[in-house]
């Protein structure tokens, strides 16, 4: 799958641009916008992206230093995660047996609190990124609609990312069917990716990942925006879970009992 979706992925970006330029055709008439417009509107966005990844494209590996990076890395993961897999108990237990004896019983309720938010909101972000993935590519298949394979994908790895992913993927979807088929069919998967949008948020989130989370749109939207200006591609991807987690741990305490508190003597 890898291969054949990267050398596809320059296609999927053309026909996506190609199509993003038709639309603004269709839109030049009704609104009153000439293509200078456009056009600046578009060079002003690249520019601001240069200048953000500037400092970043800098200091780039060569390739071959990326992907012994990568593979140190994976490795690394692996071995890490073998070990939590199969001692995890133990680890914890040994890291909560480091603190005071007054705070190991609120450290080890928050560490399972977490660690149960988390779960479930992994494996309800999964349920939910395999589902859109499946109607999205369904829909396409069925439309006819080209580079079906990439576009599953992007909306797989899309999921991961709350309110925004799906609305990014989506277009894609619609300006990609745009340049390749026409309007009739970028009608009919920009209606197709509004029923999976319904499905997921009024069915598949409420119920999969939902209760996990117990966030309001607005803080989703907020840790979003927080997460990406903080760290970028990888502060939007855990902002959510880390939000889910931080909001779990504030209702434990609000709830609990002072834990230096005293009955007062009557006298």
């Amino acid at each position: 799958i890898v291969p054949a979706v990267a050398a596809q992925s320059d296609e999927l970006a053309g026909q996506a641009r190609a199509g993003f330029q038709q639309a603004t055709l269709l839109v030049q008439g009704p609104l009153g916008i000439n293509q200078a417009q456009i056009d600046g509107t578009i060079n002003m966005a690249i520019e601001r992206l240069r200048g953000s990844i500037g400092g970043v494209a800098s200091g780039v590996l060569t390739g071959a230093a990326i992907f012994a990076n990568a593979l140190a890395q994976t490795i690394l993961t692996l071995i890490v995660a073998f070990f939590f897999v199969n001692d995890g108990r133990r680890i914890w237990g040994g890291l909560v047996g480091l603190l005071r004896p007054t705070v190991r019983d609120d450290a080890d309720a928050l560490g399972k609190r977490s660690f149960t938010i988390l779960k479930a909101y992994s494996r309800g972000i999964i349920v939910v990124a395999v589902v859109d993935a499946a109607l999205i590519g369904l829909a396409l298949l069925l439309i006819g609609v080209p580079l079906t394979l990439p576009i599953v994908v992007l909306t797989f790895l899309g999921a991961f990312f709350p309110l925004i992913g799906a609305v990014v993927t989506g277009a894609v979807a619609v300006l990609v069917t745009l340049f390749s088929n026409g309007l009739t069919d970028a009608i009919l998967v920009l209606v197709a990716v509004l029923i999976v949008q319904q499905v997921e948020g009024n069915l598949l989130y409420p119920y999969v990942v939902g209760g996990s989370l117990e966030l309001h749109p607005l803080l989703i939207l907020l840790a979003l925006a927080g997460g990406t200006a903080v760290a970028g591609v990888v502060g939007a991807l855990i902002a959510v879970p880390v939000a889910a987690v931080a909001s779990g741990a504030l209702s434990y305490l609000s709830g609990r009992e002072p834990p230096d508190a005293a009955p007062v003597a009557q006298g």
